[in-house]
């Protein structure tokens, strides 16, 4: 799976999540620029989890404070998904 098509999916859920439009999403965005509490953050790796057919460890949600940290993320678990 590309990049991008994990960015596009990362940040259309994170737009959602955080009911603003997904160009309003940025790379260096944070969980609090964003305004996004921890249910938000629950919703959005849940979605992502099943978008994906991925499993993010609870121990990593809490390490990820950018967008980019949760795309990057993403998608090394899904090129191990594939390997």
């Amino acid at each position: 799976m590309e990049l991008e098509t994990i960015k596009v999916k990362v940040f259309s859920r994170i737009a959602a999540a955080a009911n603003i439009p997904f160009c309003d999403v940025l790379p260096d965005s944070t969980v609090e620029s964003l305004k996004l509490d921890s249910l938000d953050v629950v919703e959005v790796v849940l979605a992502l989890e099943d978008d994906f057919e991925v499993e993010i460890d609870d121990g990593s949600i809490e390490g990820l404070r950018t967008v980019r940290q949760v795309v990057d993320h993403v998608a090394k678990l899904v090129a191990q998904k594939a390997a």
